[in-house]
């Protein structure tokens, strides 16, 4: 048709002029790295994506739309230390690459691809920089309006789906009433799924996971991989891991600065971040505690997920032997100061 090849045109108008070291390994885990991404490939990378699951061919998306669309997410992001746009760009990419590395590819459907990457790139949107806790602590007017339940996770999904309202920028626009539905009914539980709240839940769904096709069994997937992807950021290559741990550090330590300002306890553990051993370990209790127990059930079904559990050792040792390095200098010095 007529508006296919225009689609088409726009795409590779899109997508010329980017270096291709950059691109050349989109679909591997690890291969981009975030943080040298510009404005313009960062959008590259999400339109690349959705391409890549032939995602504007099957549902005929609004290429232009989608732009407008990009633009609108990245300006409602907020410029935080660690839940900014970056991470959004992370958590789309890594939403995807779970199901190659997981070699799921068969299981979802045109729809589910969308809802995913989508739902990866919008899940933190207007995200304050504190959390959950913190609203609800002080009372806050979102904690009220989504009576604590959820209460940012609730944002964002509201966020998101009040953005595509605009004729301009209604990514959905091709989709018949019906598959407009679906996609909300998968991406607003896929978005509330990303509450650490509901880690334990995860972890148990998917290490149940069956493999079959049913609806139920789809989202289930996908709500477990949105969250794998949202807290994945230590399973990428060292230097990319230990930037993402550095910047979330220095958001808790915010938080800290907030809660002390409105007389509230601070939350125990980010109340010493300044100092470098317990940033260290908060690090490791991270990995050890949160990330790697989701990581191993995932290969409860899925025995070929194997690299990011690679990577995330890797990141993990990085911080024990840091941390080594620091009780080490804390003996010399107490053998220097003792001896003299």
């Amino acid at each position: 048709s007529k508006e296919g090849s225009n689609q088409h045109k726009i795409i590779s108008e899109w997508l010329a002029g980017v270096p291709i070291t950059q691109w050349l390994e989109v679909d591997r885990w690890g291969c981009v790295n975030y943080f040298d991404l510009s404005e313009e490939q960062g959008q590259q990378l999400i339109i690349r994506i959705l391409n890549d699951c032939n995602l504007f061919a099957k549902l005929n998306l609004p290429v232009r739309n989608f732009v407008t669309f990009l633009d609108l997410v990245k300006q409602n992001y907020r410029p935080n230390p660690y839940h900014n746009y970056t991470h959004a760009l992370c958590t789309a990419h890594l939403s995807y690459l779970l199901v190659k590395e997981t070699e799921c590819e068969g299981l979802l459907q045109p729809l589910d691809w969308l809802a995913l990457i989508i739902g990866g790139l919008v899940h933190d949107i207007d995200h304050p920089g504190h959390n959950n806790a913190f609203e609800i602590a002080t009372e806050s007017s979102l904690a009220l309006r989504y009576n604590d339940h959820s209460v940012l996770e609730n944002h964002h999904a509201a966020t998101f789906f009040a953005l595509i309202r605009t004729k301009k920028s209604d990514i959905f626009k091709s989709l018949t009433k019906q598959q407009r539905l679906e996609v909300r009914k998968t991406i607003v539980p896929a978005i509330l799924a990303t509450d650490m709240a509901k880690h334990a839940e995860s972890i148990e769904r998917i290490k149940n996971h069956q493999k079959g096709s049913s609806d139920a069994e789809r989202r289930a997937l996908i709500e477990v991989f949105m969250h794998t992807a949202d807290i994945g950021a230590q399973s990428l290559p060292v230097p990319i891991g230990q930037r993402f741990g550095q910047l979330v550090l220095e958001e808790f330590m915010m938080q800290a600065e907030k809660e002390r300002n409105f007389g509230l306890p601070v939350t125990p553990f980010i109340a010493n971040l300044h100092d470098p051993m317990s940033r260290c370990r908060t690090q490791l209790g991270f990995i050890d505690f949160v990330v790697c127990p989701l990581y191993i059930a995932i290969q409860t079904p899925f025995p070929c997920f194997k690299l990011p559990v690679e990577l995330l050792a890797e990141n993990r040792k990085a911080y024990a032997d840091q941390m080594q390095k620091l009780k080490d200098l804390e003996s010399m010095y107490r053998t220097h100061t003792h001896t003299h």
